[in-house]
């Protein structure tokens, strides 16, 4: 693994990099050097009624993608709901927003975050 820039990088069990929300939330880092990058890919998997802190900050960017399940993404006040694969959903990281398995299986959405905060 580890690999210059451009080539591919197939982490090891031991790099693997996982910040847990609770224990039915977890987000899989999907790079290395994470602050050396100039956005942040996850993988963040849910397990039924699982969610994610509310998250907010100062600025920037948030692209969630769903891979499988069902999502309630809140951005604010409004609700914007995720339940076919690879539908997604771009936000402001300075809105206080939150994800939600609102369905009976584990659900799995890539997000990228632009700049990356931790």
């Amino acid at each position: 693994s580890g690999g210059s820039s451009g080539s591919p990088v197939t982490p090891t069990s031991e790099e693997i990099d996982t910040f847990r929300y609770n224990e039915k939330a977890q987000a899989i880092l999907l790079a290395k050097q994470i602050f050396q990058k100039p956005f942040l890919p996850q993988l963040l998997v849910l397990q039924p009624n699982g969610q994610t802190h509310v998250e907010q900050t100062p600025s920037g960017d948030k692209w969630v993608c769903l891979i499988k399940g069902q999502v309630d993404v809140r951005v604010g006040e409004a609700h914007h709901r995720l339940e076919t694969p690879y539908e997604s959903i771009f936000l402001k990281t300075s809105e206080p927003h939150q994800l939600t398995n609102v369905g009976e299986a584990t659900a799995e959405c890539i997000m990228v975050t632009s700049p990356v905060g931790v």
